[in-house]
């Protein structure tokens, strides 16, 4: 049933103009929503801010070089598997900052 799904959402070509700038712009709240919650996470931290800064641009940079990739290799129905594995991979480095706040005794 799932993939049936699947496959006749993709066959809605006409919807892709407008969906795509929508899925943008909720993935665009993510960068600013970074810097405030590893502010919080992590108020000592100030040299994870230009590392984040620097993953962000680097990701910013690979990540269409990436996606082009793997539209060249798969063709255009691989698009959103790929901004699926985008956002699972930026839900894990999210989490993966938890192991940087301070523990409870140190806390302010």
């Amino acid at each position: 049933m799932t993939e049936e799904l699947r496959g006749r959402a993709a066959l809605v070509t006409g919807a892709a103009p407008y969906v795509y700038p929508l899925v943008g712009l909720a993935i665009a709240l993510v960068y600013p929503m970074a810097f405030i919650w590893y502010s919080t996470l992590c108020p000592h931290d100030d040299d994870g801010v230009a590392l984040l800064i620097l993953c962000m641009m680097v990701g910013g940079a690979i990540g269409p070089a990436v996606e082009s990739l793997m539209v060249s290799s798969f063709g255009i129905r691989v698009v959103p598997v790929v901004l699926a594995s985008f956002a699972v991979l930026t839900l894990v480095a999210f989490a993966s900052a938890l192991r940087f706040s301070l523990p409870e005794s140190i806390r302010e």
